[in-house]
């Protein structure tokens, strides 16, 4: 759930910065080396077994998943 709410908000940060012109194109790019960023580590995490929680979307999906088990 974390990595669909991460890559989620990076996607549509991306798209907006995407339609200003040239500056937004460079902050567009920084987004999307972060979310690279996030996603090697998740996906060791991930095939390693390990329980992670990325720093800020990490409360954020546990809610949703606890909203979801009701």
């Amino acid at each position: 759930m974390q990595s669909t709410i991460t890559f989620l908000a990076i996607t549509i940060i991306d798209i907006i910065f995407g339609a200003i012109p040239f500056f937004g194109w460079i902050l567009g790019s920084l987004v999307t080396l972060v979310g690279l960023i996030f996603w090697i580590p998740g996906m060791a995490k991930a095939y390693q077994g390990e329980y992670y929680k990325f720093p800020i979307v990490g409360e954020i999906a546990e809610k949703q998943v606890e909203n979801f088990n009701i």
